[in-house]
Order: C-alpha cells, then sequence, then structure tokens
C-alpha cells in the first residue's frame, strides 16, 4: 500500500522514527545518485547521503510543504555535496583527475533508410 509523502512527514513530526526510516528507503538511491554526480567518487558520495538525510531529519520541522519532501531533500543533498567539494577542494584536485561531468556517448539505433527497407523487404517474406 502506497503511503502519501504528507502523512509520512507528518508521522516524523510526532516523534515516530520509524516513518522516517520510510522515507530513506523511498529516496536513498536518489540522494546516492545525486551525491555521486556531483563528486564521482562511491564512498564520498555515500557519506554525502548520510549527512544529506540528518539534515533532513533535523531540518523537517522547518518544512513548509510536506507533500514537498523529495525536492527538499534534493535540495539539500546538492547544497551537502557542495559542502563537500568545499570542505575537500585541495585534496579533490590533488589526486588523479577524474571527470567531474560525465559525458555519455548514446549510439543512435534508429533505423537507417536501408534497415526500413530490409525491414520492409523481411515482412512482406513473412506474409
Amino acid at each position: 500500500m502506497y503511503v502519501d509523502e504528507a502523512q509520512i512527514v507528518s508521522q516524523c513530526l510526532k516523534g515516530d522514527t520509524e516513518a522516517f526510516g520510510k522515507l530513506v528507503s523511498r529516496y536513498q538511491g536518489a540522494v546516492y545518485a545525486t551525491a555521486f554526480y556531483y563528486v564521482g567518487r562511491y564512498g564520498a558520495a555515500e557519506d554525502i547521503a548520510q549527512e544529506a538525510f540528518l539534515a533532513a531529519y533535523r531540518s523537517l520541522p522547518r518544512l513548509k510543504d510536506p507533500a514537498r519532501f523529495g525536492p527538499w531533500l534534493k535540495e539539500i543533498t546538492c547544497r551537502t555535496a557542495a559542502n563537500w567539494l568545499r570542505r575537500h577542494a585541495k585534496r579533490f584536485r590533488a589526486e588523479t583527475p577524474l571527470p567531474f561531468r560525465r559525458t555519455v556517448n548514446i549510439e543512435d539505433l534508429r533505423e537507417g533508410p536501408s534497415g526500413l527497407l530490409e525491414r520492409g523487404e523481411r515482412y512482406e517474406r513473412v506474409q
């Protein structure tokens, strides 16, 4: 059964620590992915994710719209990652450089004119 985020947040505000565990389970992948996008290191991304969830838990009473917990948590994660980068700037630059923003080559898998012709001929043979 899907429970609305606003309900879970209100349970957290009432002192239900297990409710916050539900939010962590729901968002841990997204938070980790966001952190990894910024720092490009597995261990650092785990640390940042943990710090972001802790900051969110402490700041939960200041969340104005409980239904917007996800975007609010993403903002906290981005700030936490930026702070981590500032704290570790010297060491981060001194290590073997990793591409900060990874580029991915995506092959165009659409069929060209010859592929369309072959597919049409194959279809006719099957018919």
